[in-house]
Parts: C-alpha cells; sequence; structure tokens
C-alpha cells in the first residue's frame, strides 16, 4: 500500500460526476464551473448530539394541525407514517386505512449538536507520551503520569476548558501551557468539569 499525503485534503468541490477540485488557499480561490459540492473533513472534531425524549403528555395535550405534519419515510411496504414536527409524536398505519386519532410517544429526537476539537499533541502525550515529554514530566514534578486509550483521550482534551488543557499540556511534558495554579491559569478565568469540580 502507497499512501500518497498530498491527496488528503480537508476542503475540496466537486462536480455531478465526483470530479475533484482542491483549491490552493480555500479562502480567496473560487471553484471553477459545475464544481457545485462543497466537501469538507475534520479529522479532529468531536461531534456532539442533544436530543429530547418525547413526552407523552406533551404528545396527548397536542392539537397536531396539519402545519406541523410531516410524512416520514422508510417504512415497510404497505405502510405509512407521519409526525407532529410540534410534539415529536408518530402514528404508522397500513396505507388503506385512515388515520386514527391515537399518536404515540416514543424515543427521542434530535434537538441540536455540536463540536469542538482539541490539540493533537495533547491526545498523543495523554495516550503514549515519547520518553522526552516522560522525562519533563517527572522533572516538571508529575512524576509517571497516567496514560489513557484514545477515545477518552480525545474525549479529554476536547471537554477541557482553555486551561485545563494548558495546565495539562505542561503537565504531559509538552512546550506549551502552564502550571495549574500558575499566573496563567488564573488570567484564563474558564472552568470545565475537569477544573470546577
Amino acid at each position: 500500500m502507497i499512501i500518497d499525503e498530498s491527496k488528503l485534503h480537508s476542503i475540496w468541490y466537486e462536480n455531478s460526476n465526483g470530479d475533484k477540485w482542491v483549491p490552493l488557499n480555500s479562502f480567496s480561490d473560487i471553484e471553477p464551473d459545475g464544481y457545485v459540492y462543497l466537501v469538507s473533513e475534520s479529522p479532529t472534531t468531536l461531534n456532539r448530539n442533544y436530543f429530547k425524549n418525547v413526552q407523552k403528555d406533551e404528545v396527548e395535550n397536542c392539537d397536531h394541525l396539519d402545519e406541523h405534519i410531516k410524512q416520514t419515510f422508510g417504512w415497510m411496504e404497505g405502510l405509512e407514517g407521519r409526525e407532529c414536527k410540534k410534539c415529536k409524536g408518530t402514528q404508522v398505519k397500513n396505507i388503506k386505512e385512515s388515520w386514527s386519532n391515537n399518536w404515540r410517544s416514543k424515543g427521542s429526537k434530535k434537538i441540536m449538536s455540536g463540536n469542538s476539537s482539541w490539540p493533537q499533541d495533547l491526545v498523543i502525550a495523554l495516550v503514549r507520551p515519547s520518553f522526552k515529554e516522560r522525562i519533563k514530566s517527572i522533572l516538571r514534578g508529575y512524576g509517571w503520569n497516567k496514560t489513557y486509550e484514545m477515545s477518552k483521550a480525545i474525549l479529554i482534551a476536547a471537554n477541557s476548558c482553555e486551561r485545563c488543557v494548558n495546565s495539562l499540556s505542561y503537565r504531559y511534558g509538552l512546550s506549551w501551557g502552564y502550571k495549574e495554579h500558575s499566573s496563567g491559569w488564573d488570567k484564563s478565568g474558564t472552568t470545565c468539569d475537569f477544573c470546577s469540580s
């Protein structure tokens, strides 16, 4: 296998044939005619999705006006479904039957999503610090730091506030960051679950 790094991109355009055009400068280059699909990839992004459980009392007390109802797809042949966008209640029926007054209040619906990134060198140090980073950490008085699985290291780095990211990087022997409870720590003024508990 040969990995051609010149073919790895974080942003590009495609035309309807799937041909790629990669801008040299993603902020100023204008895509050629016909390249109508913008594709972006972010290998260092943690996606966070928020869901709300469908509430039985909201479904039962909803008026299910036609303007709130949308057809749903993916049912088996001979079945059709619909959802009330207001209360998130659903109905499924045979195509030949008429809609009943009973609405289901099951499951959960996505209400929003967000993402955050993380410093790659910190994640690597949390997983497998180099010999130099281990020595730096020991000389800084932290001893032999705990290491984590990759997924946990990403969660730690992506969910850390500014001061926690900086103090972790310092603790794990990286060349940037600052000590916990130092002047940089106090100036940042940020908090997260790690430093507020």
